[in-house]
């Protein structure tokens, strides 16, 4: 009974911190940073669960990633919400909150501690590093895959204390399904194996189970060969997912990021995160990737120190296994994310840690109590185990809130990411493309002229000053503006729609189609109504008729064809 209540005062500790510390998550609106692709621009999820769209999310990569458990979830907040941000980023903070409950559910069963267990789960549901991945509606992978994660080590924990095969295959169920939301959990059965050492040798300071007995009768080698059917999976839907980055185009080649610069990044970029563990601040949506070079001492620096603390941890793991587990679990969870497959810009993200995260903070649960446990004195370790802790907490709660309050709108996210230190073209052309849906074209002019003062051939960024132009009345420099986003992506059906728009108000109307149809081509979708009295000019063929008819299947474009043929 007394167990009982302790269990419900932490949960419930844990839930109300949550609440405060993101709680102004739930007035923010959507940013225009892929919340645009996976929610409010994306045909699909608008429709909510209609069968069309669960069609497409079943069979479709979106955003050049196959995620359909992700898709499926955004799709059902849009047929109880509608397109509104509120119920977005209401589910986002509810997944997190069972995850943090989930987490210290699965700390203390397998550990056999409870204290530590609570710490750790706390650190993870309050550390400001998850503000990016709870605010920003476009991560809802994360909080899914997250979910299963810990469902399957719940799962996993299950089947080892009481074996059966309907156990075995719940396990299994629960990794698919973590993979089909994101496929981080590739890394989930290197988790497993490690969670193994502290089912063979319990926590010296917890409870003592049985399971350790049950487990301890399996040799190693059938530790790893019970788990090859998780590893096939992994495996498996890790290679559909670099198969669809690297058909869309989005994974970075070696000619323009070489292999020894991508190293070099990982293993600075480990230190950083590290770094941000332990110090969170200047967190930002967006920390580029170093395009002119890391240093040798800084790259060779934070490699020695890796291998200096692997080493240390290792030579520790008889006394204090935490510290080998909770080690490797940030190593290797994080590797997929490292940057050696690079795609995008970046050279680190807050959202990557996620999961990652958490071995760091078993090693400060545990080693926190055996540092606690130097005191010989019971009554002042425990006041100041207390103390430490509830010092820990606030600081983190009070951190989160202050991140999250960054968090409410486009423009708020870029110029904190800005101020932080991060001069990116990438950050001034969203945070111009934002003034420009306020209507605040001063500000967006001068953000976009910075944007392409760094980068002259940015697309997104021609295409933006080019609408500035054109709200602006200066509708030739408008033009030749979209021609230039042509000219620096011929990929950008955004830029092709709006030039045709130019030209159809120019009276330019053949021209106008010629880019409606490259624009449809490229994957864009031009308003049907402007596609209507584009056609009422240049009198489309037959043929013609037929592509349009195939991207708008539920919108009469044309009258009769019989019409049009005569």
């Amino acid at each position: 009974m007394q167990a009982m209540r302790r269990n419900f005062l932490v949960a419930f500790a844990i839930i109300f911190a949550c609440l405060l510390a993101y709680g102004s998550v739930l007035s923010a609106d959507f940013i225009n940073f892929d919340d645009d692709v996976y929610v409010y621009q994306n045909p699909h999820v608008r429709q909510g669960l209609a069968s069309e769209s669960i069609y497409w999310a079943l069979t479709t990569p979106n955003a050049s990633i196959y995620q359909p458990l992700t898709m499926l979830s955004l799709m059902l907040d849009a047929q109880i919400h509608g397109i509104a941000p509120f119920g977005f980023h209401l589910t986002n903070l509810l997944l997190h909150i069972i995850n943090s409950l989930l987490l210290l559910f699965v700390l203390t069963r397998f550990s056999g501690s409870f204290w530590p267990a609570a710490l750790a789960a706390a650190v993870f549901s309050l550390h400001p590093l998850k503000v990016e991945s709870v605010a920003w509606v476009t991560e809802r992978k994360d909080l899914l895959s997250g979910l299963f994660f810990f469902l399957t080590l719940a799962a996993y924990y299950g089947w080892q204390s009481k074996q059966g095969w309907w156990r075995y295959f719940l396990v299994f169920l629960s990794l698919a399904l973590g993979l089909l939301a994101k496929q981080i959990l590739v890394t989930l059965p290197m988790v497993l194996l490690l969670l193994d050492w502290w089912l063979l040798f319990p926590d010296p300071a917890g409870q003592g189970r049985p399971i350790s007995q049950a487990i301890g009768v399996k040799s190693v080698r059938r530790l790893i060969y019970e788990k090859a059917p998780f590893f096939l999976l992994a495996l498996f839907m890790g290679l559909v997912s670099l198969h669809f980055v690297v058909q869309s185009g989005a994974a970075a080649s070696l000619d323009r990021i070489p292999m020894q610069l991508r190293l070099a990044n990982a293993a600075t970029a480990y230190m950083q995160y590290l770094g941000k563990f332990f110090w969170p601040t200047d967190l930002a949506i967006f920390y580029p990737f170093p395009a002119e070079g890391i240093p040798y001492w800084q790259s060779w620096g934070s490699l020695a120190i890796l291998v200096g603390i692997s080493m240390g941890v290792v030579f520790q793991a008889k006394k204090r296994s935490y510290l080998a587990i909770g080690w490797f679990w940030f190593l290797g969870m994080l590797a997929p994310m490292s940057g050696i497959f690079q795609s995008g810009s970046h050279a680190l993200a807050d959202r990557f840690t996620y999961l990652p995260a958490i071995g760091l903070a078993i090693m400060l649960g545990w080693g926190g109590r055996d540092l606690l446990g130097l005191i010989g004195n019971v009554k002042t370790r425990k006041l100041l185990a207390v103390a430490c802790a509830g010092i820990i907490v606030l600081a983190l709660a009070e951190l989160s809130r202050r991140q999250s309050t960054h968090w409410q709108n486009s423009e708020s996210v870029y110029r904190h990411a800005i101020a932080a230190g991060n001069h990116h073209h990438f950050l001034y052309t969203n945070l111009g493309s934002s003034y420009v849906t306020q209507g605040r074209l001063d500000e967006a002019r001068e953000n976009l002229q910075q944007a392409l003062a760094l980068k002259p051939n940015d697309a997104k960024a021609l295409l933006n000053l080019g609408l500035v132009e054109n709200h602006s009345g200066q509708k030739e420099a408008s033009r030749k503006l979209f021609r230039a986003a042509i000219a620096a992506d011929p990929s950008y059906a955004d830029a092709y729609d709006n030039l045709a728009i130019a030209l159809f108000l120019h009276g330019e109307y053949q021209d106008a189609w010629a880019n409606v149809i490259t624009c449809i081509e490229r994957g864009g979708r031009p308003h049907p109504g402007f596609l209507r009295d584009l056609a009422k000019k240049v009198a489309p063929d037959l043929r013609t008729q037929i592509l349009l008819e195939k991207h708008y299947p539920s919108t009469k474009l044309f009258g009769s064809r019989e019409k049009h043929d005569r």
